[in-house]
């Protein structure tokens, strides 16, 4: 695994805050973390893709993306889906807990996340407020199917906007698979609204995917914990020393 592109990023990038600093005070044991999740990944860390506010992005040497968060709810998530081919939801091949410590490693597909940018967030607050509206009146069963999901939003788009659906950014495809890949998180009983550009990517065949499903709803499903090592319990004790 190319060190530099993990301990660089970890120590320059500032992942998880102010938090962060436990990292730096460590670091010469991140090597801890490149070895437990290149065992449970078989995979190296090529690139560092980005970050987010709860965690941050890697390229696998497999072609899949890691991602390190906190946000537990969203690793909890991630777990249900684990496995599961979605049509419009990216594929999550593995979801861990990094020891005891509160980072969690989520495995998934990889997608195009520059195709949608900031011309979007009109189209993204709209759909925001319709699936925000169901889900705090618990009346989402309403929504038996894409094409009534369409219909509906459609209606109240264009009745509340003025404006035609089909002149959007995007226009009426955007908004079905969009849909979808909500009603496919609800089928799995995870409850998510946080739709933002930045959380939409596009395979290769142009199918529209949501891949970042923080801040959602769920029972969660299991998260395996890699083994700890006596480093990783070293890290531990610098955790609930300085946190």
């Amino acid at each position: 695994m190319d060190e530099s592109i993990f301990k660089t990023t970890i120590t320059t990038k500032k992942p998880w805050g102010e938090k962060s600093q436990w990292i730096k005070k460590v670091k010469n044991r991140i090597a801890e973390f490149e070895n437990a999740i290149q065992k449970r990944t078989k995979a190296n860390i090529v690139e560092f893709l980005g970050k987010g506010s709860r965690g941050m992005a890697f390229l696998l040497s497999n072609g899949k993306v890691l991602k390190l968060t906190d946000d537990k709810t969203e690793a909890g998530s991630s777990a249900i889906l684990k496995g599961k081919k979605l049509k419009n939801v990216v594929t999550f091949y593995d979801v861990f807990q990094l020891g005891e410590l509160p980072i969690y490693g989520i495995v998934q597909e990889k997608v195009d996340v520059k195709q949608f940018t900031r011309k979007f967030d009109k189209l993204c607050e709209w759909l925001f407020g319709f699936w925000d509206s169901f889900s705090a009146r618990k009346k989402t069963a309403e929504l038996s199917s894409t094409d009534k999901a369409f219909e509906l939003f459609k209606t109240m788009f264009e009745k509340n906007s003025g404006l035609k659906l089909d002149k959007q950014p995007g226009g009426e495809d955007f908004v079905k698979q969009l849909l979808n890949g909500w009603l496919e998180l609800l089928a799995n009983n995870i409850e998510f609204i946080d739709i933002t550009y930045k959380n939409i990517g596009k395979t290769s065949g142009g199918v529209i995917k949501i891949f970042d499903i923080g801040y959602s709803k769920s029972p969660g499903g299991p998260i395996p914990a890699i083994k700890e090592t006596k480093q990783f319990a070293d890290l531990k004790l610098w955790v609930e020393r300085i946190v």
